[in-house]
C-alpha cells in the first residue's frame, strides 16, 4: 500500500499552529498542566501504595480531565515512572553542587576527613554530626575498594577491568546505600 503524504497546505497549517501555539504561551501552559499533575500524583504515591492510588482521584485533585491525565502520562503506569524520574531528578537537582565536589575531591585522592564533609553536605546535615560521619564510612570504604584495594575489587566481582557497565554497577550499588541512608533518616 503505498504512503500517502498530507498535502503541502495541511502540513504548512500545523506548522503555523505549533507556532501559534509557543506565542500564545500554550506549550508553557500544557507544561503547567503537566507539573500540577505529576506533584499531586508525588503526593498520593509517597502516602499509599501503587494500588490503592487511581487516576481518577490524582485528576480530580490536579483540577484536570482523566483523558488530559492520559494524554500527558498514558494512565498510572507512566504517571508512576514520572513520578520516579522526577524524584531522581529533583534530587540530582539538590546534590549536583554537592556531588560535582565531591568527585573533583576523589579524584585528587582527597583525605577521608575532607570525603566526609563532601558526603555530610550532599545529604544536607552537619559534618560533625556522629551517625552521619558513620554512615559516610561504608560509602567512603565502598569507593576506597576500587581505588587502593582495585586487584582484589577486579578478583572478587569477576572482572578484567571497570569499564562503563561495570561502573553503572557500582555507581547503582551506591545510590542505593545512599538511598537507605535516606530512608533511615525518617
Amino acid at each position: 500500500m503505498p504512503v500517502r503524504r498530507l498535502p503541502e497546505t495541511v502540513r504548512s497549517r500545523r506548522k503555523t499552529s505549533k507556532a501559534r501555539a509557543i506565542a500564545n504561551g500554550g506549550y508553557r501552559k500544557g507544561e503547567n498542566t503537566r507539573e500540577r499533575i505529576l506533584n499531586v500524583a508525588l503526593k498520593a504515591f509517597g502516602e499509599e501504595p501503587f494500588a490503592a492510588v487511581t487516576t481518577r482521584r490524582i485528576s480530580e485533585a490536579a483540577g484536570v480531565s482523566l483523558p488530559a491525565l492520559r494524554y500527558y502520562f498514558a494512565g498510572k503506569e507512566g504517571l508512576y515512572r514520572a513520578c520516579a524520574a522526577a524524584i531522581v531528578e529533583r534530587y540530582r537537582h539538590h546534590t549536583a553542587v554537592a556531588a560535582a565536589e565531591a568527585a573533583k575531591a576523589l579524584d585528587e585522592d582527597c583525605p577521608a576527613e575532607t570525603a566526609r564533609v563532601h558526603l555530610a553536605r550532599i545529604r544536607g546535615c552537619s559534618d560533625r554530626d556522629p551517625a552521619a560521619r558513620i554512615q559516610a564510612l561504608p560509602l567512603i570504604s565502598s569507593l576506597l575498594a576500587f581505588q587502593s584495594g582495585r586487584n582484589v575489587s577486579l578478583r572478587a566481582m569477576h572482572w578484567s577491568t571497570i569499564g562503563r557497565a561495570e561502573l553503572a554497577v557500582v555507581l547503582s550499588a551506591l545510590d542505593a546505600q545512599i538511598d537507605g541512608i535516606g530512608r533511615n533518616q525518617s
